[in-house]
């Protein structure tokens, strides 16, 4: 079967074939009387304004609007007038199963059967299959056999578009953006009528009465019941909890047949501009334009909500007040004030415009406020200045979440699809946080988690859960290091969990985890033995890595101590440097033979080419003649070589810039000296001629790989200090070599 129309008009459904059009005039509704003929059809006027009627004959029903038997098409397509409480639909299969009953409000708004294909009428098979799908609150939509029309639950069309006088002894509410501050003055415009909009000049005045925004204006007689109360003043700022800086303005648009209390907010301020547009422009009667801007403001915040804004308060108890209470604190967030009122400036005028929220950034902005304000914990503090002003705080926090989780694109923390630990990017690309893909950072590298604490909610995820989101580390072996996926920096597996790795793993490349607790050893590209500790690896002064060199020139044994990334001998060369078997450029220490011998640049160098002749041009204390590549063996054992100024410098720094941790301890001039790491220079001075006494200094030669042409320079140790120089006043020092 295909329908081709389905006419909506609470009594007739057509039923099509390819052949035939049937009216299905069946009906279970006791509330539309049928009349024979039009003249039977009672007076229309005021006691019955809005009633329906059917005449025989007729496929649409007729409803009482203006003094007028209105046939129900001219009052709007698809239209099905219910009150809202009871716009609910449903089909009902027939007791024959020849068709179905298609039901709205509780009364049957006429049947659909069955296709009738057969020989005089006789009944083909079942193709109604007619189901219905709630749209929104004034919204059904029928489905039948692949076919579909929509039905528009509204009211009908204002009568004269309202001409009916209103008197009340005062109309009283709240003015709420937070609640305006006391003695504000609040206005009442009365309207011409309900098509135009426009004022009659009859105002009336009242003020704001207390510290909850309540106002009342006093003796309120109109010839209209349509009207406009504004109110313009301070305001306490829910946000901050302070009285704001400038006044602003709300409005409320107002139908007071029935109220005669009317509150004023941002969103009956947000939906004016939209219902004198909808109303002036596109033809909407007033009451069907408050409902549709009212739906479509709402769920420009993710809300749905039927109760109408200006019977909504942010000290009230309902969901309703929880999200009038919410969207009031998005739109204010942390802008200062001038900013704030250009800003809802600019949400009435695109909203105003066609009822869809469509500045990208502005809302982009209010989502990325909402949730930095919940991530950072700041929720409680609003609610801590609402409660100030009233007892009763509604659930605000709820749809502040969901707005900003559907809008960011992270979706609804603690639902089925985003459990409690989930990490993922904002995807909302107007946002500071988007980000194209989970690992993307061009924009953002900020990544959020779903939490559960007095509620669900989003915050800032760290780095570590942002790094390790969706990794499997089934199987990891402990020490095993792992790239994070959003900050790069490696991470550490350690007895069935993930850490950052430390400085010093990081400087030695291996992990310091629990199962090596405490072990010491020497680690890859070290000469030092390291312990494992809960700070991670610390130099080990219990264990250090002394050894020996022999030299095979002359047999000598030297002790060796590595420190970190360097060997050092722990001992002065003792080598007779000769060069044709006499002695050169070297001196003995009177009254020291552990001091070894002192040595001359020239003589340092091996300037004679004895055991390279690479210094050949080193011979004066003015430095070489030419350059020299490093490392340059100069005098020393094979393998090892005469230190530069930057290796003096990088042991000088891993020792804690502290002489006295290189200096031996029991010479009296050098009492603070510790020896902590085995290194034993001692107070040997430096020779002219010849060494004399010890003392409280000593120098050392160090090859200046700097200089333009290779130089020479040596270090002075005093007790806590150590100086590089280059003055050569003396002119033997000793040496200390160096592993390649």
């Amino acid at each position: 079967m295909r329908i081709n129309r389905i006419i909506t008009v609470c009594l007739f459904f057509i039923a099509c074939s390819d052949e035939t059009t049937e009216i299905i005039s069946q009906t279970n509704r006791d509330d539309i009387e049928i009349f024979a003929a039009e003249a039977d059809l009672p007076e229309c006027g005021k006691d019955n304004e809005g009633e329906q009627a059917f005449v025989k004959g007729e496929i649409y029903a007729r409803i009482c609007v203006g003094k007028k038997w209105t046939s129900m098409p001219s009052t709007g397509k698809d239209t099905v007038y219910l009150k809202k409480e009871n716009a609910s639909c449903h089909t009902e299969e027939l007791a024959d199963k020849q068709g179905v009953k298609i039901v709205c409000g509780g009364d049957s708004l006429g049947v659909l059967l069955n296709v009738e294909t057969g020989p005089k009428g006789v009944l083909g098979e079942a193709g109604a299959d007619c189901s219905l799908k709630r749209i929104d609150s004034a919204t059904i939509r029928v489905y039948c056999s692949g076919d579909s029309t929509t039905l528009y639950l509204g009211v009908p069309p204002d009568a004269e578009c309202g001409k009916a006088p209103v008197s009340l002894d005062s109309l009283v509410g709240y003015v709420q953006k937070g609640p305006f501050v006391k003695g504000a003055e609040v206005s009442l415009y009365e309207l011409v009528d309900g098509c135009s909009l426009e004022k009659t000049g009859k105002v009336y005045q009242g003020e704001i009465l207390d510290d909850k925004g309540l106002y009342k204006i006093p003796k309120v007689k109109l010839s209209c019941q349509y009207a406009v109360v504004k109110a313009k003043g301070y305001y306490r700022n829910e946000v901050t909890g302070k009285k704001s800086e400038d006044p602003i303005e709300l409005s409320v648009l107002v139908d007071l047949r029935s109220q005669k209390n009317v509150n004023l907010n941002v969103l009956t301020h947000l939906e004016y501009e939209r219902v004198t547009g909808l109303v002036a422009e596109e033809g909407y009667s007033l009451q069907n334009a408050m409902d549709k801007a009212h739906r479509e403001i709402m769920g420009a915040f993710q809300i749905k909500a039927d109760k109408a804004p200006e019977n909504m308060n942010i000290f009230g108890d309902a969901e309703e007040d929880a999200s009038l209470l919410a969207i009031s604190v998005l739109l204010r967030n942390n802008q200062k004030e001038s900013e704030f009122v250009d800003f809802l400036k600019d949400v009435i005028l695109w909203i105003g415009a066609d009822g869809v929220w469509r500045n990208n950034a502005d809302k982009a902005y209010v989502v990325d406020w909402g949730l930095l304000a919940d991530a950072n914990g700041e929720l409680p503090g609003i609610r801590k200045n609402v409660e100030e002003i009233s007892a009763t705080v509604p659930a605000f926090e709820n749809y502040l979440r969901r707005f900003v989780a559907l809008e960011s694109g992270l979706g609804v923390c603690g639902s089925d699809s985003v459990p409690i630990g989930t990490v993922k990017n904002v995807t909302n690309r107007y946002s500071d946080f988007y980000a194209a893909s989970y690992s993307d950072t061009t924009k953002s590298a900020e990544r959020f988690i779903c939490t559960k604490t007095d509620d669900y909610g989003w915050r800032v995820a760290t780095d570590i859960e942002k790094d390790t989101m969706g990794t499997d580390f089934k199987n990891t072996k402990d020490g095993t290091f792992l790239k994070g996926l959003i900050t790069g920096r490696r991470l550490v597996w350690d007895a069935d969990t993930l850490r950052y790795e430390t400085v010093s793993e990081m400087e030695w490349n291996r992990a310091c985890v629990s199962y090596l607790r405490d072990t010491s050893m020497i680690l890859e590209g070290q000469y030092s033995y390291y312990k494992c500790t809960d700070k991670g690896w610390e130099y080990d002064f219990d264990h250090l890595n002394f050894g020996t060199l022999v030299d095979l020139r002359d047999g000598k044994t030297y002790k060796t101590i590595g420190i970190k990334t360097q060997m050092w001998m722990a001992e002065n060369l003792d080598f007779e440097y000769r060069v044709n078997d006499s002695l050169y450029g070297i001196s003995r220490h009177d009254s020291c033979d552990a001091c070894g011998f002192a040595y001359t640049w020239g003589a340092t160098m091996d300037s004679a080419g004895v055991y390279s002749a690479d210094a050949a041009s080193c011979a004066e204390p003015g430095g070489c003649k030419k350059d020299l590549k490093y490392p340059v063996r100069g005098i020393c054992p094979e393998g090892w070589h005469i230190p530069t100024v930057k290796e003096w410098l990088v042991l000088y720094y891993a020792t804690g810039r502290t002489p006295k941790a290189l200096e031996a301890k029991g010479y009296e001039l050098w009492a603070s000296a510790t020896d902590a790491y085995g290194f034993s220079l001692i107070p040997a001075g430096s020779c002219a001629v010849k060494c004399g006494e010890l003392g409280s200094v000593i120098d050392v030669w160090a090859f200046d790989l700097k200089s333009r042409m290779s130089g020479l320079s040596f270090l002075w140790f005093r007790g806590d200090e150590m100086r590089v120089r280059s003055d050569f006043t003396n002119l033997f020092f000793f040496i200390r070599c160096i592993k390649d």
